[in-house]
């Protein structure tokens, strides 16, 4: 292998490995011993109406053709529209067509019928009228009725493509109120066409001595609905000496002393007011925030002296908070900003803004 030098060299014997085929040696053309053809296979070429067929068997060992027969020709005509392809004779079966398949006329296409003769098998296709214009319109798209804009139905055909959009209904009125305005004409409940004469409240979170409250009022006639705030109430809930809701303390009331007979009246000044009454003061707290999220307070309410309030800022979906503004200072984006000990009145800006895609 490294010089390519032949360092041995034998001449091998002629043996009897002989390539057979048909009987013979390809060779040397000796003639193949003798084969007891016990594999065998069939070979057929079918007879027409105009050439004859052949019928052989081979022995799949020594591909000797064992025996061969020859087919004569037969009637199998190759029919078509009456005729034979192979030798043009014209048939004669009196034909009993039976159909096999149908396909209905559509916007674009007419009818078609598949037939076939029970006797002879012969096939008669054909068209049956004409296209029939009807198309098969399938709902694509729906958009239902809003306070402003009537319905809006978006089809199309499934055969052709053909497109068909049309409006469904009217109107309705019914406003959908979200932050004090209609979500879809963005009206508020004052200038909506109906008067809400029968307007009820559907549900109430009553006032108290810190918090506003608020009624929700539903419209049977325009199917509006919107929301009242109640004022602070300024009466407090007293649980030993302390309001359970602000914290302020309970004023303490002197009972009058006994009166004496014998005591003398001082003199009263009668331009000096002597009904003195007890009202603590309240801070005023307004909150602003524009598209793109909410919070859980009212736009304006009250905060007793010294007392806390955490207010949560919950940005909608592809939103976020930039920025929380109190007394026109930045405090940060965060979801939560508390009033800590109020010592006078807020003013709470919101900013919210979109996600970058």
């Amino acid at each position: 292998k490294d010089c390519g030098e032949t360092v041995s060299e034998e001449t091998l014997p002629v043996n009897d490995s002989h390539v057979i085929i048909n009987g013979k040696c390809l060779l040397c053309g000796a003639a193949e011993a003798s084969c007891a053809h016990e594999n065998i296979r069939t070979e057929t070429v079918e007879a027409s109406c105009v050439k004859e067929g052949s019928k052989k068997e081979i022995c799949k060992d020594c591909g000797e053709t064992v025996s061969e027969e020859t087919l004569p020709v037969n009637d199998s005509h190759a029919i078509i529209n009456g005729k034979c392809l192979l030798c043009g004779v014209e048939e004669t079966c009196e034909h009993d067509y039976v159909v096999v398949k149908e396909l209905e006329a559509t916007c674009i296409e007419p009818a078609y019928v598949w037939t076939e003769c029970s006797l002879c098998g012969v096939e008669k296709n054909y068209e049956v009228g004409e296209a029939d214009g009807e198309h098969d319109y399938v709902v694509v798209k729906e958009l239902e009725a809003t306070c402003i804009e009537a319905g809006y139905v978006w089809t199309e055909c499934s055969v052709c493509g053909a497109e068909k959009n049309y409006e469904v209904g009217e109107a309705t009125n019914m406003h959908i109120i979200e932050n004090g305005a209609c979500i879809d004409c963005g009206m508020v409940p004052a200038e909506f066409n109906c008067e809400h004469e029968n307007a009820y409240v559907r549900d109430t979170k009553a006032a108290d001595c810190y918090y506003t409250g608020v009624e929700l009022w539903k419209c049977p006639d325009c199917r509006a609905t919107y929301t009242v705030e109640l004022p602070v109430t300024g009466i407090h809930d007293y649980a030993d000496g302390v309001c359970t809701v602000c914290g302020e303390k309970e004023p303490v009331v002197e009972e009058p002393e006994a009166e004496d007979p014998e005591r003398e009246e001082p003199e009263v000044d009668e331009t000096e007011d002597m009904v003195k009454s007890y009202m603590p003061y309240l801070f005023n707290v307004m909150v602003e925030f524009g598209k793109g999220g909410k919070i859980n307070a009212p736009d304006t309410f009250l905060i007793a002296p010294g007392a806390n309030r955490t207010i949560h800022i919950t940005p909608e979906d592809g939103f976020r908070v930039a920025d929380v503004i109190v007394n026109g200072i930045s405090v940060g984006a965060g979801e939560m900003y508390t009033i800590e000990d109020a010592a006078g009145d807020y003013k709470i800006e919101v900013i919210f803004e979109k996600i970058p895609a």
